[in-house]
């Protein structure tokens, strides 16, 4: 067991971090974190994971390439992104799991998923954000909540 886990890496377009409290190193590919948080910089956003109390994570790595192939988090995980400049944040999503993808550059959010943008929130089965495209699916069973003001007018 390792304490005060830590694992980084940089490549063009897009910087990993993940942290934890401890971790169970596995002389595989498969490394299990507790009390995990992942920050991922990529096109001038900033993205955090988080799990709750108790919260886990399973980082795989590609044996001939040292890199994250895929993180997995579990319990009470939440995404937040922000813009890099002006540190605001644009959203916020809540779910029981998370799975970031580094080959499909996507993170699945799972188990009563729910994304909050301001006072507009949007549930799913799944929800989908593709970090390439900057975008984000809703998928299966969508419902949401859109709140409208005009400019100047509560």
């Amino acid at each position: 067991e390792v304490t005060a886990f830590n694992y980084e890496r940089s490549e063009p377009g897009l910087s990993l971090l993940v942290t934890g409290e401890a971790a169970n190193v596995d002389s595989g590919s498969a490394t299990e974190i507790r009390s995990p948080s992942v920050r991922l910089e990529t096109g001038g956003k900033i993205i955090k994971i988080q799990t709750a109390a108790g919260g886990t994570a399973e980082l795989n790595l590609d044996p001939a390439t040292g890199r994250a192939d895929r993180i997995q988090l579990r319990k009470g995980v939440r995404i937040s992104r922000q813009d890099s400049k002006t540190e605001q944040v644009e959203f916020v999503a809540q779910g029981e799991e998370a799975t970031y993808d580094s080959g499909r550059q996507e993170i699945l959010l799972t188990g009563n998923p729910v994304i909050s943008q301001g006072n507009n929130e949007f549930r799913g089965e799944r929800i989908r954000y593709l970090l390439r495209e900057n975008r984000i699916l809703i998928e299966n069973n969508a419902s949401g909540i859109i709140h409208y003001e005009e400019k100047g007018k509560p």
